[in-house]
């Protein structure tokens, strides 16, 4: 997909979604301070906007043109990578010397 070209507060803004929604949260907050940012971002389908449930503020969620623009199509959280680790353990009698974990691919 062709980038639009977005002000670095835009992308940052698109960021700031892409990493709430890897986490679970859809939907995020914003001050009323960013709006025109989130308003152009909207204008140019990336994300949609609600009304704040606090004065002075908006909410706002990516969209799938937002998501295809700011989420990799290869990533994968990394609490939901399934790893081997091997644990090796150096005692001398009852005591721990040393202690080496290292994954194992």
């Amino acid at each position: 997909m062709s980038k639009d070209k977005l002000t670095p507060k835009q992308d940052l803004i698109c960021d700031l979604l892409a990493a709430r929604y890897r986490l679970g949260e859809n939907i995020w907050t914003f001050d009323d301070k960013l709006k025109k940012s989130l308003q152009d971002l909207q204008a140019k389908g990336y994300i949609t906007l609600m009304s704040g449930n606090v004065e002075n503020t908006v909410r706002a969620y990516l969209t799938e043109k937002g998501k295809e623009y700011s989420l990799s199509s290869t990533y994968e959280a990394p609490i939901a990578k399934e790893k081997t680790l091997q644990v090796t353990v150096t005692l001398k009698g009852d005591k721990v010397l040393k202690t080496k974990v290292s994954e194992i691919s």
